[in-house]
């Protein structure tokens, strides 16, 4: 019996090494982030914008930043580590968003980030890694005509809205992040939530109508064409 308990806590002990050993400090992320994040997404996370702008942040004051707002609580609590460690090492090719692969090393992103969940408040959404499916032909319409005057209609991104046609964003994004950002919006930003029932939403669509538009957001993926291919041959693409 003592034999078996002994074995039990070293068991223990190593399966809490391992989780340690993947663990950021959140201090020296700090000081990592500030140096290296804050002069484009702002000291607290804060981002581009002011009061009407696409990111609010820091009590709404109008910014000078051009990075994404990083502390805002519905992101945080979609964001999975993943999404942003990829998003950190591969950066948004042909934007401002450099990446930071080869710069810094696996642990100081991992520091990066234990920092930027100390921003977080609301509790983690449980997010599927399964793919969401429907129709990118109905979903193109539906883009064009409540998605496009802030991401633009070929979802190269503006002024206002991020880019979303770009392969850092749609490698980082599993295709729930991206069905459920847009049931759910960003508090405190224009992005507000597009689900039918959701007072705040800004327009009533229902969940298939948003699965159509993941999944013509994905067609821009060029690693998911293998499971796009049926619709692409129809449609010629």
């Amino acid at each position: 019996m003592l034999k078996s308990k002994v074995l039990m806590i070293s068991v223990l002990m190593v399966s809490v090494s391992a989780l340690s050993a993947f663990a950021g400090d959140a201090k020296k992320g700090e000081g990592l982030y500030q140096t290296n994040c804050s002069p484009c997404h702002g000291d607290k996370g804060q981002g581009r914008g002011g009061p009407m702008g696409w990111f609010t942040g820091g009590g709404g004051e109008v910014s000078g930043l051009i990075g994404n707002q990083l502390s805002n609580q519905t992101f945080l609590s979609m964001a999975t580590d993943e999404y942003l460690r990829k998003s950190i090492l591969e950066g948004r090719p042909d934007r401002p968003m450099i990446p930071w692969k080869g710069t810094l090393k696996d642990s100081d992103v991992n520091d990066i980030i234990a920092f930027m969940r100390t921003w977080q408040k609301e509790p983690a959404l449980k997010m599927s890694s399964e793919p969401v499916w429907g129709d990118p032909a109905a979903g193109k319409e539906s883009f064009n005509s409540f998605c496009y005057e802030c991401h633009g209609k070929d979802g190269k991104g503006t002024d206002l809205g991020p880019a979303l046609n770009n392969q850092g964003f749609l490698n980082a994004a599993s295709d729930d992040f991206i069905k459920q950002t847009i049931i759910r919006g960003r508090t405190g930003t224009v992005m507000r939530p597009f689900i039918k029932g959701d007072p705040d939403a800004n327009v009533d669509l229902d969940e298939s109508q948003i699965n159509d538009i993941t999944a013509y957001i994905r067609t821009w993926d060029k690693n998911a064409k293998s499971r796009l291919e049926p619709w692409l041959m129809k449609t010629g693409k």
